[in-house]
């Protein structure tokens, strides 16, 4: 027994094939990959994030001597010139006894 099938009828199948089978196998198909595209980048992301802040810690672990030299002259020069200021004041006697004293109390502490 055969069959004859038209040219019409073999594209209603093929179109019923597409739509009911083929698009949405395409669909889960796009998604998977889209879906794992995405965690590859995420993965890539936090390991330069890891690899970035590695970096970061080994220069600053090397240069943590030299930054706390650099504050320490700074802030040397800013106690000399807060005592070299306190001398010159009290020299010139622009402040009273009690007032320097307070000053020096608080440069001090």
């Amino acid at each position: 027994m055969t069959t004859s099938i038209t040219r019409d009828q073999m594209m209603d199948i093929l179109a019923k094939f597409a739509t009911e089978v083929l698009f949405p196998r395409m669909e889960e198909m796009n998604t998977k990959l889209h879906d794992e595209t995405r965690l590859d980048i995420k993965q890539e992301s936090a390991s330069l994030r890891h690899e970035l802040k590695d970096y970061i810690d080994v220069k600053l672990t090397a240069q943590t001597d030299e930054i706390f030299k650099r504050v320490s002259r700074r802030f040397s020069r800013g106690e000399d010139f807060n005592f070299e200021l306190l001398d010159r004041l009290q020299k010139r006697q622009s402040l009273s006894t009690a007032d320097i004293k307070k000053l020096k109390k608080l440069l001090l502490a």
